[in-house]
């Protein structure tokens, strides 16, 4: 059989290159589409009675806290905790913007705040995945960022003091991001979880949501006291239990 040349270097192209270059796209997808196994997560789950428990931060009880900090959308609700604080306590609300009830114009990507600054830290609805690849907060939703913003809340967590609390809330929206983001979160959690053992750092879910953190994703709760759970914490903010007493719930 006679093959003409241009035929001849196809078919040796094809028997030299493209083989190794088959097995090189699937070494690349390996590494690039690994995924930590989530069966294998021992992420902490605190569950609310309602997914709107948190938005009705101004019954917050912060009467324990000496330094608390508000992030983000914070508005009137700070305004109204400001109203009820004492003279020995301090309360900072930030925001990237200037509005009713905010006294420092901060940027969540870097936040101007020393180590153990905070015994109370709150961010409301900050972590909704709204928009996309930036979430309603300013953080960017890639893993990295996800990583450093929950460095930065640790680092200005008093650590000293056994009674400080920091709760930072978004929520889940249907869509791809909505899916995909909140998985990320519970990735990032449970590696600083591993980071941090000294912390209880945990999910925040809520009754008639899903029971898997794709679907069910409100936020996420550090705290420094070990020796209660963090929905006992939570509950102690409140005028009456928003919080189930279960939080070691494994998805």
């Amino acid at each position: 059989m006679n093959l003409s040349p241009f035929y001849f270097f196809y078919l040796l192209f094809n028997l030299l290159f493209i083989p190794q270059f088959s097995v090189a796209q699937v070494s690349l997808c390996s590494y690039l589409f690994k995924t930590k196994t989530i069966e294998q997560s021992k992420t902490q789950f605190v569950r609310a009675k309602s997914w709107k428990t948190f938005d009705q931060f101004t019954y917050l009880n912060i009467s324990s806290f000496k330094k608390i900090l508000l992030l983000s959308d914070a508005g009137r609700g700070a305004l109204e905790l400001e109203s009820r604080k004492t003279s020995e306590q301090l309360l900072i609300s930030t925001d990237i913007n200037q509005k009713p009830g905010v006294n420092l114009i901060a940027d969540n990507n870097k936040l101007p705040f020393r180590e153990n600054s905070f015994d109370f830290i709150y961010l409301n609805r900050g972590l909704c995945p709204c928009r996309g690849a930036i979430a309603c907060g300013g953080i960017n939703t890639q893993r990295d960022s996800m990583t450093s913003f929950l460095n930065s809340i640790i680092h200005m967590l008093d650590k000293k003091n056994p009674n400080s609390l920091a709760i930072l809330t978004g929520f889940y929206f249907p869509g791809l991001f909505g899916k995909t983001v909140p998985t990320l979160w519970r990735t990032v959690v449970d590696e600083m979880q591993a980071a941090n053992p000294q912390l209880q750092i945990g999910l925040l879910t809520a009754d008639g949501m899903s029971n898997t953190v794709e679907y069910g994703f409100i936020g996420v709760v550090i705290s420094t006291d070990r020796t209660k759970p963090n929905s006992q914490r939570i509950n102690e903010l409140y005028p009456m239990p928003v919080m189930h007493p279960d939080t070691q719930l494994f998805f």
